[in-house]
């Protein structure tokens, strides 16, 4: 269930709690349907591949007799003893005798086959594909994705996080993650590399890095899933999460100050692409 009864969190929390629930429920021969109507409609963008999840709201029962909510949450806790937990709750909830039970979860025990759930549940819309197959052409060739995660430290994206850094900071911050471009591109143009695909939470950080003739940034307005209505952010939410994931090599680069977003590792399991964090000073 993803109908803004809850904060769900951006589009990696969600996808992942979805890919889990699906994985249990094959595991445990239960029908699985998903619910996805908030902010929008998710077949907008995503649609049934090879198993139909779809569901119509009035099959839906908010009976106490005939539904259970269940909310099941990720606590960072040490990787092995999360996975552990959240199988232990979904079986001590997911088990319970309903016609239905609503789920709202970020779980991730079923990563190890996310590819694979992740391409029988979803392939993407007309619209998104076509969007996804000009970019692709635009590149050109082989091509690493950089992903740079800012919050509130740049000052011109709204969310949880530091404080914004002052304009000095700000500066630094911004020739560090430029310098890193040219690092990463000067390391791996020799394997053939055409371009950086570069994503991020900050205009800013973009319009500066915009005239490096080696970066593909995609077109559209920057915001996040749980705080957007907007059809042109939620399109550029998910064509850069399938540029991430058609990458050859994915990088989530950060210095110590800056986010560990999981959006740029979710993307890099849609096809199983390598991932790697990329630290700097």
């Amino acid at each position: 269930m993803i109908d803004g009864k809850i904060d769900h969190g951006g589009l990696a929390d969600r996808l992942r709690g979805i890919v889990t629930v699906y994985a249990w429920c094959k595991e445990n021969n239960t029908a699985f349907k998903l619910y996805f109507d908030s902010p929008f409609i998710l077949q907008k963008y995503l649609l049934p591949n090879l198993y139909d999840w779809t569901i119509n709201k009035e099959m839906i029962s908010y009976n106490s007799k005939d539904s259970l909510p269940v909310f099941i949450d990720s606590r960072r806790r040490d990787r092995k003893n999360e996975i552990c937990f959240q199988k232990k709750m979904s079986n001590c909830f997911l088990l319970k005798d309903y016609k239905q039970i609503h789920v709202y979860t970020n779980m991730y025990f079923a990563d190890s086959s996310f590819s694979i759930l992740f391409n029988e549940l979803f392939k993407p819309s007309v619209m998104l594909r076509r969007n996804i197959e000009y970019h692709l052409k635009q590149i050109g060739g082989k091509y690493i994705s950089v992903s740079f995660r800012f919050l509130r430290l740049l000052g011109d994206f709204e969310d949880c996080g530091e404080n914004v850094l002052d304009e000095i900071e700000k500066e630094n911050l911004i020739i560090k993650c430029r310098r890193t471009l040219f690092d990463l591109y000067e390391e791996y143009v020799s394997l053939g590399i055409s371009k950086l695909f570069v994503t991020s939470d900050s205009c800013r950080f973009i319009d500066r890095i915009s005239d490096i003739d080696f970066v593909y940034i995609a077109p559209g307005v920057i915001g996040h899933m749980d705080r957007s209505v907007d059809d042109e952010t939620n399109l550029k939410t998910f064509l850069d999460f399938y540029l991430i994931a058609n990458a050859d090599l994915i990088f989530m680069a950060r210095t110590k100050d800056m986010y560990e977003s999981g959006f740029a590792h979710r993307a890099s399991l849609v096809y199983n692409k390598p991932f790697k964090e990329y630290l700097f000073d």
